[in-house]
C-alpha cells in the first residue's frame, strides 16, 4: 500500500467503507495500514475500538462468504477460522486505547489476546496510563446533514459554509424550557470569551483569513479528568489559559461547535494531540 493511499484511508472512518461495494481495503491491506500507523503522528479518523469492529466484520464476511455479520451467529468451525484470521492483528491493535468495558465485553470473548497482555493493559489503566482512543491526530469533519439545506459541506468534509440568503423569510419557534444546563465555552470573534451570561476580554480578535488554534490541556485530578483551554491566533504566541467564569472546570469530553452567518466559510484542520 503506497504512502499516499495510507494517508487517504487514514483520514476516512473505516466504518464508511463497510457498505461500500468497492471497499478499498483487503484484509492484507488493512493489516498493512494498521502496521504503518500504529505509532503515527499523522491525522487518523477511526478510534481503536472501531478499528477492531471493522476488522471483525470484514473477517466474518470473508469466512462466511457474506452470509453472516455477527460472531454470535457463527458456528464452531467458523468461529475458529475467524480467530485464525484475526490473530495477526493483535500486533497492530492497541488495547490501551480502548475502554475497559469494551475490552471485557467485546475483545476477551474472542480469545485471541494472551492473558499476560490483558493483565498488562488492565494494570496500565489502573495506573491512569491509558492512551487516547485514537492513534495519531484525531480528524474532525463537518457532518453533512441532508435535512440542513443552508449549509454547504465541501473539501471532503473539512470546509463548511452558509449559502447566501437573498430572500426575506420569517421564522417562528415556540420554545418550552424545562431545564437549563450550560455546556458552552465560547471564543467570540470580538476577542471576548463567554460562559453562561458572563464574559471577559481575552485579546484574541478574529478577522477573515485568520487561523485559530484551540489548546485543551487535559489532566487527571482525583480520578476525574478535567481540561483547561487556551487559544492562539495565526500561530502567534499562545494566550494564557482562560480562567474564571467556569473555564476552570471543562469536562474532558467536548465537541467543537461553530456559529456561522450567511455567506460565511470555515475550515477545521487537525494540528496535534500533544503540546
Amino acid at each position: 500500500m503506497s504512502q499516499i493511499l495510507i494517508v487517504w484511508v487514514s483520514k476516512n472512518k473505516l466504518e464508511s467503507f463497510e457498505n461500500n461495494e468497492k471497499d478499498p481495503l483487503s484484509l492484507e491491506g488493512l493489516k498493512h495500514l494498521l502496521m504503518k500507523t500504529l505509532d503515527t503522528k499523522a491525522p487518523f479518523a477511526t478510534s481503536e475500538f472501531d478499528i477492531w469492529k471493522y476488522a471483525l466484520k470484514k473477517v466474518i464476511s470473508i469466512v462466511t462468504h457474506d452470509r453472516k455479520t455477527e460472531l454470535s451467529k457463527c458456528d464452531a468451525d467458523e468461529f475458529n477460522e475467524v480467530k485464525t484470521h484475526l490473530t495477526p492483528f493483535t500486533y497492530y491493535i492497541d488495547l490501551n486505547r480502548m475502554d475497559v468495558d469494551e475490552i471485557m465485553k467485546y475483545i476477551e470473548p474472542v480469545n485471541i489476546f494472551s492473558i499476560e497482555k490483558l493483565k498488562d493493559i488492565y494494570c496500565s489503566k489502573a495506573r491512569d496510563k491509558e492512551l487516547p482512543n485514537i492513534r495519531g491526530i484525531p480528524v474532525f469533519k463537518w457532518k453533512n446533514s441532508e435535512s440542513e439545506k443552508q449549509l454547504i459541506v465541501s473539501n471532503d468534509g473539512y470546509t463548511v459554509g452558509m449559502k447566501p440568503n437573498n430572500s426575506n423569510i420569517n421564522l417562528y419557534w415556540n420554545l418550552s424550557t424545562t431545564e437549563q444546563n450550560y455546556h458552552g465555552w465560547v471564543l467570540g470573534s470580538d476577542g471576548y470569551v463567554y460562559r453562561k451570561n458572563r464574559w471577559k476580554w481575552y485579546d484574541a480578535e478574529m478577522k477573515v483569513g485568520n487561523h485559530v488554534t484551540i489548546f485543551l490541556d487535559i489532566s487527571t485530578v482525583d480520578k476525574r479528568r478535567k481540561c483547561k483551554c487556551s487559544f492562539s491566533i495565526n500561530g502567534k504566541a499562545r494566550k494564557p489559559v482562560v480562567s474564571g467564569y467556569g473555564w476552570d472546570d471543562i469536562p474532558s469530553q467536548v465537541y467543537p461547535v461553530v456559529s456561522l452567518g450567511c455567506g460565511s466559510d470555515l475550515r477545521i484542520e487537525p494540528v496535534s494531540t500533544r503540546i
